[in-house]
Protein backbone atom coordinates (compact mmCIF):
# COMPACT_ATOMS: atom_id res chain seq x y z
CA UNK A 1 0.00 0.00 0.00
CA UNK A 2 2.55 1.96 0.68
CA UNK A 3 3.67 1.58 -2.91
CA UNK A 4 0.34 2.80 -4.16
CA UNK A 5 0.53 5.98 -1.64
CA UNK A 6 4.02 7.05 -3.19
CA UNK A 7 3.13 6.68 -6.71
CA UNK A 8 -0.05 9.05 -6.42
CA UNK A 9 2.18 11.46 -4.13
CA UNK A 10 4.83 11.01 -7.22
CA UNK A 11 2.20 12.28 -9.50
CA UNK A 12 0.93 15.30 -7.39
CA UNK A 13 -1.82 14.35 -5.27
CA UNK A 14 -2.27 16.53 -2.32
CA UNK A 15 -4.29 14.09 -0.64
CA UNK A 16 -6.22 10.89 0.36
CA UNK A 17 -9.93 10.24 1.13
CA UNK A 18 -9.49 6.56 2.80
CA UNK A 19 -13.34 5.66 3.11
CA UNK A 20 -14.47 2.41 5.05
CA UNK A 21 -10.68 2.48 6.65
CA UNK A 22 -12.11 0.75 9.92
CA UNK A 23 -12.68 -2.41 8.18
CA UNK A 24 -9.47 -2.78 7.40
CA UNK A 25 -8.24 -5.21 9.33
CA UNK A 26 -10.04 -8.07 10.75
CA UNK A 27 -9.16 -10.66 13.68
CA UNK A 28 -9.73 -14.12 13.07
CA UNK A 29 -12.35 -15.71 15.67
CA UNK A 30 -14.03 -19.01 15.86
CA UNK A 31 -16.37 -19.77 13.66
CA UNK A 32 -19.87 -19.70 14.94
CA UNK A 33 -23.02 -21.45 13.65
CA UNK A 34 -26.44 -20.31 13.70
CA UNK A 35 -25.87 -17.13 12.41
CA UNK A 36 -27.54 -16.28 9.45
CA UNK A 37 -25.32 -14.43 6.39
CA UNK A 38 -27.60 -11.81 6.15
CA UNK A 39 -27.68 -10.73 9.60
CA UNK A 40 -25.22 -8.11 9.80
CA UNK A 41 -26.81 -5.04 11.23
CA UNK A 42 -27.47 -7.07 14.19
CA UNK A 43 -23.99 -8.64 15.06
CA UNK A 44 -21.71 -6.32 16.55
CA UNK A 45 -18.61 -6.76 15.23
CA UNK A 46 -16.08 -6.54 17.47
CA UNK A 47 -13.73 -8.87 15.04
CA UNK A 48 -14.09 -7.27 11.65
CA UNK A 49 -13.27 -3.57 12.22
CA UNK A 50 -12.40 -0.89 14.50
CA UNK A 51 -8.87 -2.87 15.41
CA UNK A 52 -5.99 -0.74 16.78
CA UNK A 53 -3.75 -2.26 13.92
CA UNK A 54 -5.79 0.40 11.72
CA UNK A 55 -4.66 3.49 13.77
CA UNK A 56 -0.84 2.01 13.78
CA UNK A 57 -1.34 1.89 9.72
CA UNK A 58 -2.53 5.13 9.44
CA UNK A 59 0.19 6.84 11.61
CA UNK A 60 2.62 5.11 9.32
CA UNK A 61 0.91 6.25 6.02
CA UNK A 62 1.05 9.81 7.99
CA UNK A 63 4.63 9.55 8.44
CA UNK A 64 5.44 8.17 4.54
CA UNK A 65 3.18 11.19 3.23
CA UNK A 66 5.20 13.77 6.01
CA UNK A 67 8.23 12.16 4.65
CA UNK A 68 7.61 12.48 1.05
CA UNK A 69 6.43 16.23 1.44
CA UNK A 70 9.74 17.17 3.42
CA UNK A 71 11.64 15.04 0.46
CA UNK A 72 10.11 16.64 -2.05
CA UNK A 73 9.97 20.56 -0.62
CA UNK A 74 6.24 19.74 -1.79
CA UNK A 75 3.24 21.24 0.85
CA UNK A 76 2.12 18.82 3.58
CA UNK A 77 -0.72 15.90 2.25
CA UNK A 78 -3.93 16.11 3.53
CA UNK A 79 -5.32 12.75 5.12
CA UNK A 80 -9.62 12.46 5.48
CA UNK A 81 -10.83 9.01 6.86
CA UNK A 82 -14.90 8.55 6.25
CA UNK A 83 -16.05 6.07 9.31
CA UNK A 84 -18.99 5.40 10.27
CA UNK A 85 -17.84 5.09 14.29
CA UNK A 86 -18.38 6.36 17.69
CA UNK A 87 -17.18 9.25 18.86
CA UNK A 88 -14.09 8.02 20.70
CA UNK A 89 -13.11 6.27 18.24
CA UNK A 90 -13.31 9.27 15.52
CA UNK A 91 -11.22 11.11 18.33
CA UNK A 92 -8.59 8.01 17.44
CA UNK A 93 -8.41 8.61 13.81
CA UNK A 94 -7.63 12.25 15.19
CA UNK A 95 -4.33 11.09 17.31
CA UNK A 96 -3.25 8.62 14.00
CA UNK A 97 -2.90 11.54 12.21
CA UNK A 98 -5.96 12.03 10.28
CA UNK A 99 -6.32 15.74 9.27
CA UNK A 100 -10.40 15.25 8.37
CA UNK A 101 -11.85 12.25 10.08
CA UNK A 102 -15.69 12.48 9.35
CA UNK A 103 -17.63 12.75 12.00
CA UNK A 104 -21.03 11.32 11.20
CA UNK A 105 -22.41 12.02 15.18
CA UNK A 106 -24.97 13.66 13.32
CA UNK A 107 -25.78 11.05 11.34
CA UNK A 108 -25.42 8.00 13.94
CA UNK A 109 -27.26 9.33 17.19
CA UNK A 110 -29.80 12.09 15.57
CA UNK A 111 -33.49 11.06 13.60
CA UNK A 112 -36.67 13.07 12.86
CA UNK A 113 -38.17 12.91 16.76
CA UNK A 114 -34.06 14.68 18.23
CA UNK A 115 -34.78 17.89 19.94
CA UNK A 116 -32.44 20.87 19.88
CA UNK A 117 -31.19 20.05 23.33
CA UNK A 118 -29.79 16.72 21.79
CA UNK A 119 -28.04 18.57 18.87
CA UNK A 120 -26.14 20.81 21.11
CA UNK A 121 -25.43 17.72 23.58
CA UNK A 122 -23.39 16.09 20.78
CA UNK A 123 -22.02 19.52 19.79
CA UNK A 124 -21.05 20.25 23.58
CA UNK A 125 -19.50 16.93 23.35
CA UNK A 126 -17.59 17.18 20.32
CA UNK A 127 -16.37 21.04 21.50
CA UNK A 128 -15.28 19.72 24.83
CA UNK A 129 -13.04 17.02 22.79
CA UNK A 130 -11.62 19.62 20.79
CA UNK A 131 -10.86 21.85 23.44
CA UNK A 132 -8.92 18.91 25.21
CA UNK A 133 -6.94 18.24 22.09
CA UNK A 134 -5.98 21.53 21.87
CA UNK A 135 -4.97 21.87 25.19
CA UNK A 136 -2.56 19.00 24.66
CA UNK A 137 -0.72 20.38 21.79
CA UNK A 138 0.11 23.29 23.07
Amino acid sequence: MKNVLTFWMNRGVDGLRIAAINFMFEKPCSNKTGIPKDDYDSLIHIYTKDQNETYVTLESWRKLMDDHSNRTKSDPKLTLTKVYTTHDLTIKYYNADSNVPFNFMFINQLHNKSKAVNYKTLIDKWMKTERQRSELSC
